[in-house]
């Protein structure tokens, strides 16, 4: 069995047996609501985010996460998301979902102000939340994906850990492109810019380039 049959086996296994539920969720298109989502799961182990710029007033997010009693904390955790006005949908028995839908995510995209980053780091708790909270309120995350990768070895490090990994799009006006900087300089993780990338280039945003 290769790593990839591995890979798509415990992923079914984690939903199969009910220790991590699928969502997708409709929330407000304005910076810091990525974090108000993210407060109502942790301390719960964020296994997947995914969102692409699309709508200028609602946000379509992807979210998984992990759990040991799952009616009890996705309870907990919906009713925090209705009490912020979010919507939801619980997709972990959709199949479409599961097996195409999550990682196909995508919108017309960011425009010339965005910029694309593909981080790595040693997975560990509130890694997600430091990203999202040390961003500039005035800068916009117009992509965003993360999934734990479980065992891999860290270029941070060099070590076997549990590897987190990130591609974001952040929306930045020319002239904060140095506090941009400083910023990816300061996360302390391992970070590509791949705003030139010829895959972001030609399938990710409104502009596809020469055939």
């Amino acid at each position: 069995m290769n790593f990839s049959r591995l890979r798509f086996v415990a992923e079914r296994a984690l939903l199969g047996a009910g220790t991590e539920i699928l969502f997708t969720v409709l929330i407000p298109e304005r910076p810091g609501t990525f974090q108000q989502l993210i407060s109502a799961v942790l301390p719960r182990p964020v296994t997947e985010f995914s969102y692409r710029y699309n709508d200028p007033e609602v946000a379509a997010i992807y979210i998984s996460f992990a759990v040991s009693d799952r009616e009890r904390e996705k309870a907990e955790v919906t009713k925090a998301w209705d009490q912020m006005g979010f919507t939801w949908e619980d997709i972990s028995g959709d199949e479409m979902a599961k097996s195409h839908g999550r990682y196909l995510v995508g919108g017309i995209g960011g425009g010339d102000e965005e910029r694309l980053y593909r981080f790595e780091f040693p997975e560990r708790p509130g890694a997600l939340q430091k990203f999202l909270g040390e961003l500039r309120p005035g800068w916009n995350i117009s992509l965003f994906h993360y999934r734990n990768h479980g065992h891999g070895k860290s270029y941070l490090i060099g070590l076997t850990v549990d590897i987190g990994k990130i591609l974001a799009g952040i929306q930045v006006p020319p002239a904060d492109r140095p506090a941009l900087e400083d910023f990816l300089q300061g996360l302390g993780y391992t970070w590509w810019d791949e705003t030139e990338n010829i895959v972001y280039k030609r399938f990710m945003t409104k502009n596809t380039g020469s055939k």
